[in-house]
């Protein structure tokens, strides 16, 4: 009779079993099938410096750093606000020790400007496509939890950006544990090693 029961358990918890492995390689599959997936980010932000370009979700902090100076000089031009992310072409890929790298895009619609702004486009290098203009630029950087209180006071985009993130992981790697972001909020400003984030471009 014992052996009946203990027979009976087995029968019913294997199904079981099976079913958790199979719903849980099936989220797996979704999440990283074709080594992608979709972050939703509802905050981008640049140093004023335009040392540092950070995209925010309530999950995590994707911190880059803009060596190029490229940023930097387009913080400073005064049609800034023209500019947008083209998400759609923007593109990270994150390794298991959560090092973060990928192009960014950048782009401005051709109605929006005017010859004075073309020139400045060239000179930064920005090239023509069909009805805008735009530019690529590498980002390196690293992604961190998130703190709650960094994002609570600041407005969100109005429009997320949903952009595509790859991963370089083998069979059975995983994502090691990311660490707490270094993103700061004094009074009603994020700061990130002394240097204050603000909110660039078109959105």
């Amino acid at each position: 009779m014992i052996f009946s029961i203990k027979k009976l358990i087995l029968i019913i918890a294997l199904p079981l079993l099976l079913l958790s492995s199979s719903c849980e390689n099936t989220y797996t599959r979704k999440l990283w099938s074709d080594n992608f997936y979709n972050e939703v980010f509802y905050y981008f932000l640049i140093s004023k410096d335009g040392q540092f370009v950070v995209f925010l979700n309530d999950e995590f902090h994707y911190v880059f750093n803009d060596n190029s100076g490229l940023i930097q000089k387009l913080l400073l031009w005064k049609n800034s606000k023209k500019l947008y992310i083209n998400t759609d072409e923007t593109i990270l890929k994150i390794f298991p020790n959560n090092n973060v790298s990928g192009k960014v895009e950048i782009d401005i619609d051709k109605d929006s400007i005017n010859f004075n702004d073309l020139q400045n486009l060239r000179m930064f290098g920005f090239v023509e496509m069909k009805e805008k203009f735009t530019i690529e630029f590498k980002v390196f950087g690293q992604r961190y939890q998130a703190k709650k209180d960094v994002t609570t006071y600041t407005p969100r985009l109005s429009s997320p950006y949903n952009i595509r993130i790859y991963s370089d992981l083998t069979n059975g790697q995983k994502i090691a544990k990311a660490s707490l972001s270094p993103l700061t909020l004094v009074i009603d400003a994020i700061m990130i090693s002394g240097r204050i984030l603000t909110f660039p471009f078109m959105n």
